[in-house]
């Protein structure tokens, strides 16, 4: 397995040629930063660009337990 960290595709115009010419995309998103809408805009601009995704990864996501489970866990 090969991962090629290409940066993003609202800023770098050559990630989306990138897409053809891998196997699959995993598209990362920063949690907080980028909306759905987005999200959306970009895994359809990967699509019509010939690439495949394999997936999406939620980045920096804050864990949110509850109090009360905490104790118990704790």
């Amino acid at each position: 397995v090969v991962l090629v960290d290409a940066g993003s595709v609202k800023t770098n115009a050559a990630v989306i040629g990138l897409t053809g010419k891998v196997d699959a995309v995993v598209v990362v998103v920063e949690a907080g930063r980028s909306s759905r809408q987005e999200v959306g805009a970009a895994v359809e601009t990967i699509a019509a660009a010939g690439g495949t995704i394999a997936g999406l990864v939620l980045n920096k996501q804050k864990a949110r337990i509850p109090a009360w489970l905490e104790r118990l866990l704790g």
